[in-house]
């Protein structure tokens, strides 16, 4: 009898122990399906909003060669959430450009846009405003005396040393033709950057300082981008040997003001 019951109390007190394990069990698989289904849901957050962000960057890529011009090669980075760019409501958009024709003549060998607070109609890629636009763009020495060479016909040459230029070219003195040899640095004028004369040499000679407003009237403006799509108003010039930098605030838009590119509709 003693021994009936030993067996009879062993037997519930495995079954307890089986039943806590199965228990453990069952509560761990909860715990491990919960967690993978938040792993999961957070995956598919971010692939959507991977996807939405690709899909706003190619689409600002296709329109960029009519809004600035033809280039070897542009990229795009957005930033901002992805319910605000659904609504065509984007933070900021960053463009880099590669060897970007911004003129039939004038090709940029870099450009950078960066732009803020950028509205667009999310049906058809319409920019519609933009809080701020700044740009900066590398011209190498290659590339401004090929645009000179477009634009002028006496095809002056162009050196650019560290913080100065000069300018080579040939004049017509006394109806002879004469070695002409400026001396200067450029500043930014709206969209202009001219020409300011440090010194002048004609003929290997120094001349006096009344010939300096006839020499920067011939010679400005040394470059022009009023007519480009994108409309800049340069601020700075950096000149170093082989190239220079401008740098200001950029005008994109599909028509009508700058800011308000929708205005006009």
């Amino acid at each position: 009898m003693i021994v009936h019951t030993h067996r009879v109390l062993h037997r519930k007190r495995t079954g307890i122990g089986f039943m806590k394990i199965v228990d453990c069990w069952c509560k761990f698989m909860r715990a491990f399906v919960l967690v993978l289904l938040a792993i999961l849901v957070l995956l598919c957050t971010g692939c959507a909003g991977r996807i939405v962000t690709g899909s706003v960057e190619n689409r600002i890529e296709d329109r960029l060669p009519s809004l600035i011009g033809p280039a070897e090669s542009y990229d795009v980075e957005v930033k901002g959430s992805t319910k605000r760019m659904l609504r065509g409501q984007i933070d900021s958009v960053v463009i880099f450009g590669r060897e970007v024709w911004v003129l039939p003549g004038l090709r940029l060998d870099s450009l950078n846009i960066r732009m803020t607070d950028v509205a667009a109609n999310p049906d058809n890629g319409t920019l519609k405003s933009v809080g701020s636009t700044e740009f900066d763009a590398d011209i190498s020495e290659q590339s401004l005396n090929e645009y000179l060479a477009e634009i002028r016909m006496d095809d002056p040459k162009v050196e650019l040393l560290d913080g100065e230029l000069i300018v080579r070219t040939t004049r017509k003195v006394l109806g002879l033709s004469t070695n002409v040899v400026m001396t200067g640095t450029l500043v930014p004028e709206g969209k202009k950057l001219n020409f300011k004369l440090k010194r002048l040499k004609v003929a290997g000679l120094g001349t006096p300082s009344i010939a300096t407003k006839v020499v920067e009237d011939w010679i400005n403006p040394v470059l022009d981008l009023e007519s480009t799509d994108f409309s800049p108003e340069l601020e700075s010039v950096v000149i170093s040997p082989g190239s220079i930098r401008v740098t200001g605030e950029a005008h994109l838009g599909d028509g009508g003001s700058p800011r308000r590119a929708d205005q006009a509709n």
